[in-house]
């Protein structure tokens, strides 16, 4: 049967493959033909109708073209993050295609503007392209707002995308749906709902889309009466997933994706589905990859294997390829402190990315050392000298790692500056 979209009905169909079926209650029924706007008549002396839900999918932060340089990783660390969030946002538009979605909402922030490069836009474009007829619907955040110089304004998008951008807000229409999305832009007075006008139409879902609303702190404490007359508030910015108010019908879709170490936790987009029972938000996990910084102790360490083996087992148990930021402690032998590249390859493969912070201490005897009258006990004694009349932390940490670095250097290690 087609699907057809009115409001507050309360017979249902049962969905199989692709096709759907009435309810054994309903087998008597007298069906009519479908007609051109995708309606189902039953028979008139039964007078009933059937509703299925409006089916959205909700994401933002997808932040594509993100720069990683922060995480102190590899050089081509940034490369494949890049390209990882596109697969991302790939696969969620191939779901919303197969599970039939009315319209994919994008609260904001679906681009780094100030990086984003033609090739991401040609991306973009046939991505939202190839999902027709599904309807796109973006509001620009913060990070891609709209201005003159905006790929929002100055790029062809398909058809079936629609971008707000005006502060003001706008609405569209999808018809075969019986759906209004309200929606605007990031502005000076952003997502202010009061502004918003939700005119009466029986048998519609109205939703309204918006990176950030003006409530800030207190959208937890949006209630119902401020939301009366939409089904749904789309909304971006926060990075985690999360419902405001006791009534389920604002949402934050969090992020697809983690960042960076300072941006951890879950991971999702949302679908939504509005009928006639409410509203039924589902959380779709879509990471793919988990920042964790942690500690290894070093001083029980007495080759390279050792420190191998403990950053390995440190990330065994994760489900998600882990990028690790590790900071080295203790006093631990030159075949360790002063191999850190050599670690790096060696445990690199458990990773997808890894990041050495080199803490440890050097288990020298410089106290021995300083007493040899050699040019490397002169130099010993020197920094030692200065190490104890250091003013203060930082140029004690300074002068610390130059005299490590010093007898490395004279003995010819391999050492990273």
């Amino acid at each position: 049967l087609p699907r057809i979209h009115a409001r507050c009905l309360p017979a249902r169909l049962t969905q199989r493959g692709h096709r759907n079926t009435l309810p054994p209650a309903l087998s008597n029924a007298c069906l009519l033909r479908r007609t051109r706007r995708n309606n189902l008549a039953l028979s008139a002396s039964m007078h009933l109708f059937i509703l299925l839900a409006v089916k959205l999918m909700h994401t933002a932060n997808v932040n594509l073209d993100a720069c990683f340089a922060g995480a102190r990783m590899p050089l081509d660390f940034g490369e494949r993050r890049r390209e990882g969030l596109r697969e991302i946002l790939r696969a969620m538009l191939a779901r919303a295609t197969e599970w039939a979605a009315d319209a994919v909402l994008i609260a904001g922030n679906l681009f780094d503007a100030a990086r984003v490069t033609r090739d991401t836009l040609s991306f973009l474009q046939k991505a939202f392209e190839d999902i027709q007829p599904v309807r796109v619907f973006i509001a620009p955040g913060d990070l891609d707002p709209c201005t003159p110089e905006s790929p929002y304004v100055n790029a062809s998008w398909p058809s079936n995308v629609a971008i707000f951008r005006n502060p003001e807000w706008q609405a569209c229409v999808v018809e075969e749906a019986r759906l209004i999305v309200h929606g605007r832009a990031s502005g000076p007075q952003t997502g202010n709902l009061d502004a918003l006008s939700v005119p009466e139409r029986s048998g519609w879902v109205q939703v309204a889309l918006v990176h950030q609303p003006t409530w800030g702190i207190h959208l937890s404490e949006a209630g119902e009466e401020e939301l009366l007359g939409l089904d749904y508030v789309a909304v971006g910015h926060i990075h985690e997933a999360a419902a405001f108010g006791e009534a389920p019908t604002l949402w934050c879709s969090g992020a697809p994706e983690s960042l960076g170490f300072d941006d951890s936790g879950e991971r999702c987009c949302l679908e939504i589905e509005l009928g006639d029972n409410g509203i039924h938000v589902t959380r779709v996990p879509s990471g793919r990859i988990l920042y964790k910084a942690f500690t290894v102790e070093c001083s029980s360490f007495v080759g390279l294997s050792d420190a191998t083996d403990a950053l390995r087992a440190a990330v065994s148990a994760e489900a998600l390829p882990v990028a690790a930021r590790v900071t080295l402690r203790g006093a631990c032998s030159s075949e360790v402190r002063y191999r850190l590249p050599q670690l790096r390859k060696a445990a690199g493969d458990a990773f997808e990315g890894l990041s050495l912070v080199d803490e440890t201490l050097s288990d020298e005897d410089y106290d021995e050392l300083g007493r040899e009258n050699t040019c490397l006990g002169m130099f010993v004694r020197r920094l030692s000298e200065e190490l104890r009349d250091a003013p203060d932390a930082e140029r004690e940490r300074f002068v610390r790692r130059a005299r490590d670095l010093g007898v490395a250097a004279y003995r010819g290690l391999d050492v990273e500056i």
